[in-house]
């Protein structure tokens, strides 16, 4: 197997958060995973990362260059974050190396090289892969009536589902409330 480029391997940990983050909750929901009202990193991302645009990985980018002035929660969510990032590394970097070392990130490129490929993909990455595209579907099942009643002009992307969703918090379904807070 041919070892991976030093870009490529600086970069895997900063790319396979948002890979799960995108696949678990779509494009854009790192900000979602780390700003949910009352979150544990709210007042982190408002202090250093104000203004900056969702989408992309900016604000996962600016905590993780924060990190040393992070609260403390924060913190802890960070380090919870970048093991589970580090066990899907350790399970798909190969993989990740093999199929989508020239996709470039963004838009979700690299979760669809990985489900193009899954049919090749290791067993450990295919498991970790499957286990990822469960939570996805327990999140829609959960959450697709509340979806419906609250959301249904909101345009799929940028996590603007999941936004709409937390802005009806109060209102919604016991199952989508529970998903929410996985």
């Amino acid at each position: 197997m041919k070892t991976m480029t030093k870009a490529f391997q600086s970069s895997i940990s900063h790319v396979l958060f948002l890979v799960i983050a995108a696949m678990c909750l779509g494009p854009g929901a790192a900000r979602n995973v780390f700003a949910q009202q009352g979150g544990p990193c709210a007042d982190d991302i408002a202090k250093f990362c104000k203004g900056l645009q969702p989408g992309g990985g900016a604000i996962a980018k600016c905590l993780m260059e924060n990190e040393n002035s992070l609260s403390a929660a924060c913190k802890d969510f960070m380090a919870e974050a970048k093991q589970k990032v580090q066990d899907f590394a350790d399970a798909c970097r190969g993989d990740l190396d093999k199929f989508c070392k020239g996709v470039k990130p963004g838009g979700g490129a690299i979760a669809k090289c990985l489900k193009e490929n899954e049919n090749s993909l290791s067993p450990a990455c295919k498991e970790r892969v499957s286990k990822i595209e469960e939570k996805v579907r327990d999140f829609k099942e959960a959450c697709r009536g509340d979806v419906d009643r609250f959301c249904k002009d909101v345009q799929p992307g940028k996590g603007g589902i999941v936004r709409c969703l937390k802005g009806h918090e109060a209102e919604l379904s016991p199952g989508c409330k529970e998903q929410m807070t996985k």
